[in-house]
């Protein structure tokens, strides 16, 4: 027997996909996709910016926000594929029609939705919840305040941070060095974004 594995070991087998506003993509959302990486021993991660949030949030232009989360994820490779795929879908986007549109890109291939435990309380209120959850596993990130509830562990508390807290801090010109990449808040300062602040 070879020691080259056949070509049915070199085809992905568990592909996770992490969905978000990404507005910005800070350090919390990579040490999220690391942890996932790590905990669940995926193949690699799609990292997908929405591109028209289904709850009507006002977001930065989607073409910046995409930028900003190449440069956030660039460092890990062929692990993260930092996809577009959400603008070439019927907006709003509902991570639903997103998996079905990528499974067809991947058919031999699991794959999994990757969420923060904060998000667990409002998967109920997402498009077609029910439907979600039966097709495709969804695996929780853990956060402080953990919650249980869903097929997946959530064994630890982390202290990872969202966006709407990291966009507060620029718009009151504070120093957000420690929670942004700094490739990314060097992209934020060129463009000047965020100077008001997002709801």
């Amino acid at each position: 027997m070879s020691g080259v594995p056949s070509e049915a070991y070199r085809i992905p087998r568990r592909v996770g996909f992490f969905g978000g506003s990404f507005n910005p993509p800070h350090i919390a959302h990579v040490l999220a996709v690391h942890y996932a990486l790590l905990r669940w021993q995926l193949d690699f991660v799609v990292v997908a910016p929405t591109f028209e949030h289904p709850f009507e949030k006002k977001l930065e232009d989607f073409a910046h926000r995409l930028r900003m989360t190449r440069i956030a994820f660039d460092h890990l490779g062929e692990r993260v594929h930092v996809s577009g795929v959400e603008e070439e879908l019927p907006p709003p986007s509902y991570t639903l029609q997103t998996l079905r549109h990528l499974k067809t890109h991947y058919p031999d291939t699991e794959i999994v939705l990757l969420i923060g435990s904060d998000l667990v309380d409002e998967l109920p209120r997402w498009r077609d919840s029910e439907i979600l959850q039966r097709e495709f596993p969804i695996y929780v990130i853990p956060r402080i305040g953990c919650t249980q509830g869903v097929s997946a562990p959530c064994d630890v508390d982390s202290p990872l941070f969202s966006s709407s807290h990291v966009r507060a801090l620029l718009a009151e010109g504070k120093d957000v060095s420690p929670l942004i990449p700094a490739r990314v808040l060097g992209y934020i300062r060129e463009y000047e974004l965020y100077k008001q602040v997002n709801d």
